[in-house]
């Protein structure tokens, strides 16, 4: 990994530090027209283009540390209230490793919590500066992995994980990062073998998001939604198991049941409001359903969060 100076280091405030579009302030009226989205252009192939984006963005969020893995400091706590806590750690102890390392985490559920992928950077840089303090720390590693899962460098992520898989056998975010590789990679045997030393680890929320995708992947429907259910009862934190409702609901929308699909979206959704993932979950059930305007409605909620709508592709 390349070494770079966070800004951390070179006095930048946390504000400073988030995107430019929550600095802005993405919703208001001072918005440059060039940046204003433009409802009547909001079609079904968006919701598509859109539901693509959003899974890109959502499919590897859980990291679900233990004690001593790479979990937030407080399972009860929002995304933007860790990376707040996070931010003042770092700008408190430049050299905290730990806080570095935690904050390239929180950035990466942050990401898929509201869809922007310029969190990805911010990850980016948490994580070069904790390259710096303390070179090839495993830990460094497995987060590092989680965050070339969600740029889709399934190669690299398994060479991460892998690497610290070797370092420390014992630790299970390191064979989450292994097994979602193994899947994308299409090494299902692999993935398998993985997935069941996972299970044996920590048989917990992340090991039964990745066996009900497991299951689903191999036709297995309701295998998957009985483990996706047990997923969701398994989650910490409003957001663990709103995101766990959300792959549910996918998962019930994919069966035609759009009732139930529709209610554990909505049920995501009061766990975390504005999760991006629901929100489009929701608008495909509109659609499914006929009520187009209603789902066109939803879907220029969404694109006002972005003045660049292609960026979620």
């Amino acid at each position: 990994m390349n070494a770079a100076t966070t800004s951390a280091s070179t006095g930048t405030t946390g504000l400073e530090r988030r995107p430019a579009s929550e600095r802005e302030g993405r919703g208001s009226a001072e918005r440059s027209p060039s940046h204003r989205p433009l409802r009547s252009k909001v079609t079904a192939g968006a919701l598509v283009a859109l539901a693509v984006g959003g899974l890109a963005l959502g499919r590897f969020v859980f990291l679900d540390g233990g004690e001593d893995g790479a979990a937030p400091p407080s399972a009860a706590a929002s995304p933007a209230d860790q990376i707040a806590t996070l931010e003042a750690a770092v700008e408190a102890d430049p050299d905290d490793l730990r806080s570095h390392q935690l904050l390239g985490a929180a950035y990466l559920r942050r990401a898929a919590e509201t869809g922007d992928p310029s969190y990805y950077g911010l990850a980016s840089r948490a994580l070069e500066r904790a390259e710096e303090i303390a070179p090839e720390d495993p830990e460094t590693g497995v987060v590092s992995g989680g965050l070339a899962l969600a740029r889709h460098r399934f190669a690299d992520a398994l060479a991460l994980g892998s690497a610290a898989s070797r370092a420390n056998p014992d630790d299970p975010d390191a064979l989450i990062v292994m097994v979602d590789a193994q899947i994308e990679l299409g090494r299902y045997d692999e993935a398998r073998e993985t997935l069941d030393r996972l299970l044996g680890t920590r048989p917990g929320l992340a090991a039964f998001t990745r066996l009900s995708y497991f299951e689903q992947l191999h036709g297995n429907t309701a295998r998957a939604v009985l483990t996706m259910q047990e997923a969701e009862s398994a989650g910490a934190s409003p957001f663990d198991r709103a995101v766990a409702a959300t792959f549910l609901g996918d998962l019930r929308f994919g069966a035609g049941d759009l009732d139930k699909a529709e209610a554990a979206y909505r049920r995501a959704l009061d766990g975390s409001p504005g999760l991006v993932l629901a929100e489009l979950g929701r608008a495909r059930v509109l659609e499914a359903r006929g009520e187009r305007a209603e789902a066109v409605e939803a879907l220029s909620a969404l694109t006002e969060r972005y003045p660049q709508p292609a960026a979620l592709a």
